[in-house]
């Protein structure tokens, strides 16, 4: 009797504990095919949002890069009267494509037509630009729109006051376009004053550029966001990537890409302990449930990691536009009576360095610099990257001027110093631009604007030094009458 009641019960326990194995087997694997899913969608999104944000931010360099011409006195006083064609030949055939790629840069008068054409650093005939001006009317005709909206009224004349590249208070209109088999971004920037030049009334004239997204920019794109491909195509191109966002509303264009899933870490990890588990119930039970939570802490890392990145540069780890901007509101909303201090540091002589050794020299020499404008800063305020070889740096408490200029000329040192990278070592130099700030009424983009332009004076100066302009007076650190250029 007992033999039967054993026979019969051993073939029940053996289905109660394959069912209870079966059971716990599809409920953990529905829960790690959950998390997986999470994972990939959260990942999705991020990713989205961090290839829209380097779109934009390649708009806004090229916007800033190009303000550096139609945000300036000098370039209306050489277009005001006879045309000043060694200063087109000097600023804008050399200047725009020798350290920016620019590679078409055209003048439109008011009349409609183009009064300068430069084809990377050669100036051409004016006419040569009249079929680019036709393609990008568009462009013109809202540029011209947004001046309008924008200029004020001055004594007998106009200005443009607000900053002409800040979000909210520019004039400038942009567009993705293929041309032959490359994707360019074409922009046009109404030309306004910086400082004391008053316009006409009438249409201004427009600065209208094109610049390639070669492929090097597509690689440097693609290894920043840590994709495995990446490529601007058509809009009707079918392609084999999993994923892909539309260019802009007015672009028929798409970015499309693929990326490393987090789900397949997950599953790759798994899958061994879940083999395991259906010999080793008990046992695997808590190896399931600790390899489940590292899931959960890489997922959590990664949200972590795509929430930093947002505000920080991929390459320096230092904050971005984003978060100086950020801080920048903060200061001034905190209406305190401490002086802040604005310097704007770009680097010379950074370009031949990646012409000549490749962007891996390059991200090495920008890596070094960023570390040791930490170590000059410390605690004393910020470093920002804010363009491929631009950095600002706030500092809190800029009361003692002294002390200020002691820090911007170590700045200039410290960048200055010899940078190895292999078997070799190379040096660049830097320029800085400090802005005083301590009249908390003056908006965050007057202060920049100051900032960048005492950076063009220190320029100006033969480059490696820095210019200290304090908008409380009209004098310098020098003593000099402050010239504010752009």
């Amino acid at each position: 009797m007992i033999f039967r009641f054993k026979d019969k019960l051993t073939p029940v326990l053996y289905l109660a504990s394959g069912f209870t194995l079966a059971v716990f087997l599809s409920w953990s694997l529905f829960v790690l095919y959950s998390a997986a899913n999470i994972a990939d969608r959260t990942d999705e999104k991020n990713r989205v949002v961090l290839v829209q944000n380097e779109i934009a931010r390649q708009v806004d360099l090229m916007a800033r890069d190009q303000s550096q011409i139609s945000n300036w006195d000098d370039t209306l006083k050489a277009l005001n009267g006879d045309l000043d064609k060694s200063f087109m030949r000097r600023e804008i055939a050399e200047w725009l494509w020798e350290d920016f790629d620019i590679e078409d840069s055209i003048i439109v008068a008011p009349s409609g037509q183009p009064v300068v054409t430069v084809h990377r650093a050669k100036l051409l005939e004016p006419d040569v630009g009249k079929s680019l001006v036709e393609q990008n009317q568009k462009l013109i005709d809202t540029t011209t729109k947004l001046y309008f909206e924008g200029r004020k009224r001055h004594r007998n004349g106009y200005s443009f006051p607000e900053d002409p590249v800040r979000p909210g208070t520019e004039i400038h209109a942009h567009e993705f376009r293929m041309t032959s088999d490359t994707v360019s971004l074409f922009l046009a920037q109404a030309i306004v004053p910086s400082e004391g030049f008053l316009l006409p009334d009438g249409k201004p004239f427009v600065l209208l550029t094109q610049k390639p997204l070669t492929e090097s920019v597509m690689t440097e794109i693609r290894d920043k966001l840590g994709l495995s491909s990446f490529e601007i195509v058509p809009s009707d191109r079918v392609t084999d990537r999993e994923f892909e966002v539309k260019l802009s509303d007015f672009a028929d264009l798409k970015a499309v890409w693929n990326a490393p899933k987090p789900s397949t870490a997950i599953w790759q990890r798994s899958i061994p302990w879940i083999v395991l588990m259906v010999a080793l119930f008990g046992a695997l039970l808590w190896v399931f449930s600790r390899k489940y939570g590292q899931a959960l802490i890489q997922l959590k890392e990664s949200e972590i990691n795509n929430a930093f990145m947002a505000f920080h540069d991929p390459l320096t780890r230092l904050p971005n536009r984003a978060r100086l901007d950020q801080t920048l509101e903060r200061i001034a909303n905190a209406n305190g009576q401490t002086p802040t201090a604005i310097l704007c540091v770009d680097l010379d002589k950074f370009k031949p360095i990646n012409d000549t050794w490749g962007h891996h020299a390059g991200d090495a020499v920008l890596q070094t610099t960023a570390e040791r404008l930490n170590d000059v800063v410390e605690d004393k305020g910020i470093v920002a990257r804010v363009g491929g070889d631009e950095f600002t740096v706030v500092i809190y408490d800029a009361s003692d001027a002294k002390e200020l200029k002691a820090l911007s000329n170590e700045i200039v040192s410290v960048v200055s110093l010899a940078i190895p990278i292999g078997d070799m070592s190379v040096r660049i130099g830097a320029s800085v631009g400090v802005a005083i700030w301590s009249d908390y009424t003056a908006s965050v983009s007057d202060i920049i604007r100051q900032a960048d332009q005492a950076l063009y004076a220190a320029k100006s100066k033969g480059r490696g030094c820095a210019e200290i302009i304090d908008i409380r007076s009209t004098r310098n650190e020098l003593g000099t009458k402050n010239r504010l250029v752009a």
